[in-house]
């Protein structure tokens, strides 16, 4: 659709992610370098979809040209991580993804 394409990752993914990293260097493990994503791309205009779906409205937006310098697509290999730590992310759809944090932002709480 012309919009960048990034890798959107659910934040307890993330954090699934650094439990698993920190275990392994409390084990003594020296450490390494890591990806983590999904290794799927999404559109911006995607994410402002699965946000109107959410919250049942559009998003307001205005379309303007790409940033300098800003690459067209960047998603994760994470393939290091899941073969060394075992780690898989649960929550790979975008819809998945955005609806958790949109009951998170509109909770009473927030």
């Amino acid at each position: 659709d012309g919009t960048c394409i990034r890798d959107y990752i659910h934040v307890l993914d993330l954090a699934d992610a650094h439990v698993k990293a920190l275990n392994r260097l409390l084990e003594g493990d020296p450490g390494s370098a890591f990806n983590v994503g999904t290794g799927v791309g999404t559109t911006v205009r995607e994410v402002l979809a699965s946000i109107g779906r959410c919250l049942g409205t559009p998003v307001p937006h205005a379309v303007t040209g790409r940033r300098e310098g800003d690459p067209p697509a960047l998603f994760a290999r994470a393939d290091k991580i899941c073969a060394e730590l075992k780690w898989e992310p649960q929550w790979t759809g975008i819809d998945d993804i955005v609806s958790t944090a949109v009951r998170w932002a509109t909770s009473p709480q927030f």
